[in-house]
């Protein structure tokens, strides 16, 4: 019996790692690779009347995130790949495997942390008419708001 379960439990990592073998490709262009478009700080930055100056400093803000964010991307896949590998191994240790989930939660912690301080640095950068603003619709986008808006729209038949 014991055997049988160390059998499936090996099945069942071998399987997954198949499966997002397959899938990373598609998860990479549909997620990560977005080349020639804008992030999405700065179209929700856009429309608020930056000056040039605003512009290329929150340019240069949102670059150095990407940055960052591309070294937690890499970091996190690396905890993930590590997770799975302790699973393949049939006398996994799951304390070690609760380590490294709490090392993996640690750099989402760390990865929100910096998302909210360049949000700050951003802030800092603008007006009181054009922080409102930026907020506004940082609020919508990052609360679902604009989809919500756009579900009761259409059960309402206001098609755009």
């Amino acid at each position: 019996m014991e055997t049988k379960c160390k059998w499936l439990k090996l099945f069942l990592v071998v399987s997954l790692a198949i499966n997002l073998t397959i899938a990373a490709p598609y998860l990479y262009r549909k997620l990560i690779s977005k080349e020639g478009k804008p992030s999405r700080l700065m179209e929700i930055s856009s429309g608020l009347d930056l000056k040039d100056e605003q512009k290329e400093k929150i340019d240069a803000i949102v670059k150095e995130f990407k940055l960052s964010l591309m070294q937690f991307k890499q970091d996190i896949l690396e905890k993930r790949i590590d997770i799975i590998d302790e699973l393949g191994d049939p006398e996994f240790d799951p304390a070690d495997i609760t380590a490294r989930a709490r090392e993996l939660n640690k750099l989402y912690s760390e990865l929100n942390l910096l998302f909210v301080e360049t949000l700050m640095r951003i802030n800092a950068q603008l007006d009181s008419r054009q922080r409102l603003d930026f907020l506004y619709r940082l609020s919508k986008d990052w609360f679902f708001l604009n989809r919500q808006l756009r579900e009761k729209d259409k059960k309402r038949g206001n098609h755009e």
